[in-house]
């Protein structure tokens, strides 16, 4: 009895000990299958994705349009710094192919876009065939960056809606009423020109009409006095360097952002610097607030947001929003 318990106990174990292994080679096998059917998926989707990439990224060849040969990461930006700007490359990009055609192609980093190049054909997009050439594909996020939400970078339906909107504030009597302010700012700035020469002072006219276009817009668009012409170091006209030289993100994010707006927009993803925002937010809030308290009212673009709002309760990024609309 005792020898056959032993058999017993031997052939069990035995046969335990090969069910684990077979067990443990199953595994080993499924996992070792697994891995590669995963392993398999993402070079196939990475191979997809390249593909794809490149199609892209050879659009104008695969059309026999004049191009240049683009960067994979910033198309034909290729060498953009703070040394060489958007309209340095697309200047000479310009210079290169003005005889070759009445249009060039260019990559806006990832993205196929076009450079108009005779005039005729400028006329009709922007004049006779314009509402069919609204779209500028460029990135636009009301929602989470609400000042690009202006007419410059938004396509479609919103541009359609928000033109239509816009339409009136920009109506010959509305603009002419504004002229006497254009007046008033262009005899302080003759006044500034003047005290310049005077001093035989050396004149930057870049900045002495930038601090000139500051002013003006902040008196047609806000309503408010930036005085940039009296004062160089005036906020507005601070603010006004900051938003063409203060990114959010660097060149590689700015890039990624512009070249996949739609999934930047998924991403929730926004370009202007935190502080510009918050300058027009509180700048136009204080203006409403101060309106509205007081009974105020005057000739600008303003006056006339409010009014399109009157009846309503006034939500202040929309009129923020709105007034960069104008002030571009």
């Amino acid at each position: 009895a005792p020898a056959q318990l032993i058999m017993y106990t031997a052939n069990l174990s035995f046969i335990l000990t090969w069910k684990m292994v077979i067990f443990t080679l199953f595994v080993l096998n499924f996992t070792i299958t697994l891995t590669l059917v995963l392993f398999a998926s993402v070079v196939a989707l990475l191979t997809a994705m390249t593909y794809l990439f490149w199609r892209r990224m050879n659009y104008w060849q695969e059309h026999g349009i004049p191009h240049d040969k683009p960067s994979y990461l910033y198309g034909s930006f290729r060498g953009l710094t703070k040394l060489y700007g958007f309209s340095d490359i697309l200047r000479s990009m310009y210079q290169r192919y003005k005889h070759t055609g009445p249009f060039c192609g260019y990559y806006f980093f990832q993205r196929p876009a076009v450079m108009i190049l005779d005039t005729e054909l400028v006329k009709n997009i922007l004049i006779k065939d314009f509402s069919n050439f609204s779209d500028r594909g460029l990135f636009h996020n009301e929602k989470d960056d609400p000042l690009t939400g202006h007419l410059f970078f938004v396509d479609g339906k919103k541009w359609h809606v928000l033109h239509g909107k816009l339409s009136s504030t920009f109506s010959e009597c509305k603009v002419r009423g504004m002229f006497p302010c254009v007046r008033d700012i262009a005899q302080q700035m003759i006044s500034t020109l003047d005290q310049l020469l005077e001093r035989n002072a050396n004149v930057e006219v870049k900045e002495l009409m930038g601090r000139y276009t500051t002013d003006v817009i902040g008196k047609c668009a806000l309503g408010i006095e930036c005085n940039s012409l009296t004062n160089p170091n005036a906020e507005c006209r601070a603010i006004g360097r900051r938003i063409f030289t203060d990114r959010r993100h660097g060149l590689l994010v700015s890039g990624l952002i512009q070249g996949f707006p739609q999934l930047a927009q998924k991403l929730h993803m926004a370009t202007i610097h935190p502080d510009i925002e918050k300058f027009f937010m509180r700048l136009v809030r204080e203006n409403v607030e101060y309106r509205e308290k007081y009974n105020v009212h005057g000739n600008d673009f303003m006056e006339l947001l409010m009014e399109l709002n009157k009846g309503a309760k006034l939500r202040f990024r929309k009129v923020i929003i709105d007034a960069l609309i104008c002030s571009v």
